[in-house]
């Protein structure tokens, strides 16, 4: 459900979670897909608006490249 856009208060209702308790059972129940992971890496690479051109931004690409293989290698 967290994957597919929906709020966490929501799912937290949902699945009985009090709210004391939805961060701790989201992380722990809570698995992101290394996909969605890449996904929303590059999300940032792309919407950084005070990244520039040239050099800084190919870098700045390069490390969020990095994380997402790492990410994927996570298992």
């Amino acid at each position: 459900m967290l994957e597919n856009g929906v709020p966490i208060a929501t799912v937290a209702q949902v699945l009985g979670w009090s709210a004391s308790t939805a961060i701790r059972m989201a992380k722990r129940y809570g698995h992101i897909r290394p996909e969605a992971q890449r996904q929303a890496l590059e999300s940032i690479a792309t919407a950084m608006p005070g990244v520039g051109a040239g050099e800084k931004e190919a870098d700045f690409r390069g490390h969020v490249h990095q994380i997402g293989n790492q990410a994927g290698s996570v298992n």
